[in-house]
């Protein structure tokens, strides 16, 4: 088949093209307008809760208590006349407990201070024992223990003219093994920190 080119008007080409644009695309008009596309959107599935178990809760509470012991450490020594004997109370229990109010005592006897602070650079658990107090047996308690390193080189102890008697060769930061427990579990308001090891290499 020979094809012949001849040149038409504007409006003639434009007609035949047109013609062409139909004949390849049955059934659409060149003027049509398209037809939106409709999706069917998916609801976003909703997660479901995770449940937290009483070890991992008690390890939480556990932290938070030392965070506060640490706190309660300074803030009673600040002005030890004027520190009630109750002021770590909610830190503390048996052992320890002794063991910071012996050391208000001794603040108020020598007439010392504390400024600064006791920062918590970490917190590992070590275990955790949710054991409770059976009726008619030897007395257990839930405990957590906890690996502590802090940094006390902000934390300074001055005597009655001011001056400082931290140790010159103090280490700035040092790691305990703290033994957080709870006497009224399952109240988590209760936690305390029963007693403090300082490791063979307290380093960290």
């Amino acid at each position: 088949m020979t094809r012949t080119t001849v040149r038409i008007g504007g409006a003639v080409l434009a007609l035949v093209v047109a013609t062409q644009l139909a004949a390849c695309n049955p059934g659409t008009s060149p003027t049509s307008t398209p037809t939106a596309t409709r999706t069917s959107s998916t609801p976003t599935p909703v997660p479901s809760p995770t449940t937290t178990s009483p070890e991992d809760q008690a390890a939480a509470q556990a932290e938070e208590v030392v965070r506060n012991y640490y706190r309660a450490e300074v803030q009673c020594l600040v002005d030890p006349p004027h520190t009630p004997m109750s002021c770590y109370d909610n830190v503390a229990i048996t052992t320890e407990l002794d063991n910071l109010r012996n050391s208000l005592v001794s603040a108020q006897a020598m007439a010392t201070r504390v400024s600064g602070d006791i920062e918590v650079v970490s917190v590992d658990r070590e275990s955790v024992d949710m054991t409770v107090r059976v009726p008619g047996q030897a007395a257990a308690v839930p405990v957590v223990t906890l690996s502590v390193c802090r940094d006390v080189s902000k934390f300074n102890i001055v005597d009655k003219d001011g001056n400082s008697i931290v140790p010159p060769d103090r280490k700035p930061r040092g790691r305990v093994e703290m033994h957080v427990a709870n006497y009224k579990y399952p109240d988590a308001s209760q936690w305390r920190v029963a007693f403090v090891v300082v490791p063979k290499d307290p380093s960290c």
